[in-house]
């Protein structure tokens, strides 16, 4: 996704506003590794994957602001085993999407090892809104859950481009094993 792409998407649809910066974050991330866009799987993303013709695992009825192009897997993060190869990605990426795995994080991140061998998450960082408990209150021991305690490799807080006390958590991970 360039920046242009970027500012298209958010004149079509205003809820992507204030993402830049942590959309630059991942996608600088996944240049810096200089994964081809074959080898990379975007789990849930918006209408521009963030890596063009990657490949895409979205729900069948997505949120109606997300409409990428047709998706090369149909299928919901949260049912393991996913219906893909061992070691089929070099990468994979998913932002914003763990919070909404509905406790089935753990499972979610064995699946992610078990396809890619490499990953960039973002999650909603430290947010404080108690009515909305599927992004509220997520720190650094839930996220620790959610990714089995495995060490990242690049971990970055990025303030909200629009309202900068939303900070969003960006991490990438290596899976050798």
């Amino acid at each position: 996704m360039t920046h242009e792409q970027y500012l298209d998407l958010c004149r079509q649809h205003p809820y992507y506003k204030g993402r830049w910066g942590y959309y630059s974050t991942a996608i600088e991330i996944l240049r810096r590794e200089g994964f081809e866009p074959g080898e990379v799987l975007e789990i849930g993303p918006a209408m521009v994957p963030l890596v063009p013709g990657c490949q895409v695992m979205r729900l069948g009825r997505p949120s109606p602001h997300v409409c990428s192009p047709a998706p090369t897997y149909v299928w919901d993060a949260r049912q393991t085993p996913w219906p893909i190869g061992d070691r089929r990605y070099a990468a994979a990426a998913a932002l914003q999407v763990w919070e909404h795995l509905d406790g089935r994080q753990p499972q979610a991140f064995a699946e992610l090892r078990r396809v890619a061998r490499f990953a960039v998450l973002s999650f909603p960082y430290q947010w404080h809104c108690p009515k909305d408990p599927i992004h509220h209150g997520i720190g650094d021991e839930q996220i620790a859950q959610w990714t089995m305690d495995h060490p990242t490799r690049d971990r970055q807080v990025v303030p909200d481009d629009e309202v900068p006390k939303l900070l969003r958590l960006v991490c990438s991970f290596e899976f050798d094993d």
